[in-house]
């Protein structure tokens, strides 16, 4: 499949929970999504006290001008994205984060000279300043949730665990971009820009990003169909973990969480692989939006109406899992004949061999999947 558009944010489906923000997670979403809107190839991240003191957002894409960073607080920028866009308009989320902390926006062009700051306390906006700065924008988001005290005391009880994700997400999607992260002065993550020329990109920046542990037990199945591509990492029986921390989901580049395709995966894993635990897995989809037919609940939470779709999904998924099964059986039981002598795993289906690969059969509803497997 060519010329695949990313998932589009239309003005109604941002304002979907009228731009509430409860949480630094929310926070930091919004201002990494800018960044990447702007084209940078390097975010440095920078947070402190769970983000309640400090989220900092530096990038060196596409800056603002000062008109410009003065209509990102407004309730209703008119800000164009310059870039393709992925998500929402560059500083679309600004105002709302203005209403709960003290805000600084510094922005330089690539033909000035010189920068802007732009502060906002306590809801008020101070005059722009021009200043000294790098290309590109740095937002300072301080003393987040000041005037509310709940969520204030909610998140400082909580773990940091959120905003790692968050961070760790971003730099699996956008594997051209550098990540650079820390937290209270300590680097959570060093991630370099991949090379483009690189045998697997993506196999590099998981390692970067998830470590030697992950990568020593990824498999990569990829395949594509008239109706989507999917290229799918996950680990194998000798790596699983007992929460689903290490799962990710990304439609045309943007991260998703689609629960009832986790529960797919998830299901299809532990039934295969006989474990009771859940594999790390990256799963990248390109579609084209109206054939999935997306609902989206929130900023990351959606449904994929299209029946068939998810069909077509789990297909592929057993796939990936029976492909690896067979793989392995050829391993250990070179001299076997699949032709004559077929293969049974978890009580449900049977593989056995057929002139172009292998077929999986479903005995209980009696059907038959055909995968063939091309030589190398």
């Amino acid at each position: 499949m060519k010329n695949i558009s990313p998932i589009e944010e239309r003005e109604e489906d941002y304002n979907y929970k009228k731009d509430d923000l409860t949480s630094p997670s929310q926070v930091l979403r919004k201002l990494i999504e800018n960044s990447i809107n702007a084209q940078s190839s390097n975010i440095e991240i920078r947070i402190e006290l769970n983000g309640l003191n400090i989220i900092e957002v530096k990038d060196n894409g596409i800056a603002m001008s000062p008109q410009e960073m003065m209509i990102s607080v407004e309730k209703r920028n008119k800000i164009k994205n310059p870039s393709k866009k992925i998500f929402s308009s560059h500083g679309k989320s600004l105002n709302s984060i203005s209403k709960i902390s003290k805000l600084e926006i510094i922005s330089k062009e690539k033909s000035k000279t010189r920068g802007a700051v732009l502060n906002i306390s306590n809801d008020k906006i101070h005059p722009i300043k021009e200043c000294y700065a790098d290309i590109g924008t740095k937002i300072q988001v301080r003393d987040l949730f000041y005037n509310n005290a709940n969520i204030r005391d909610i998140v400082k009880k909580s773990k940091s665990d959120d905003l790692i994700k968050i961070i760790n997400t971003y730099a699996l999607a956008f594997p051209e971009i550098s990540f650079i992260a820390k937290s209270n002065n300590k680097i959570i993550l060093d991630a370099p820009k991949e090379d483009k020329f690189s045998k697997n990109i993506f196999i590099s920046r998981i390692k970067n990003v998830l470590g030697n542990k992950i990568i020593k037990s990824i498999i990569n199945f990829r395949n594509e169909t008239n109706e989507l591509n999917i290229n799918f990492f996950y680990t194998n029986e000798s790596n699983s973990f007992k929460r689903k921390n290490y799962q990710f989901i990304f439609i045309n580049s943007r991260p998703v969480y689609e629960e009832n395709i986790i529960k797919i995966i998830n299901d299809l894993y532990r039934q295969t692989f006989s474990e009771a635990d859940y594999p790390a897995f990256i799963l990248f989809i390109e579609s084209k939006e109206e054939l999935l037919n997306i609902s989206r609940i929130s900023d990351d939470k959606i449904i994929i109406e299209n029946k068939n779709i998810v069909k077509i999904l789990k297909s592929l998924f057993l796939n990936a899992f029976a492909e690896e099964i067979y793989k392995d059986k050829s391993r250990n039981r070179e001299n076997i004949n699949l032709l004559d002598n077929p293969v049974r795993f978890h009580n449900k289906y049977e593989i056995s061999q057929s002139n172009k690969g292998l077929i999986i059969k479903d005995k209980d509803k009696n059907k038959k999947i055909e995968i063939t497997l091309e030589s190398t």
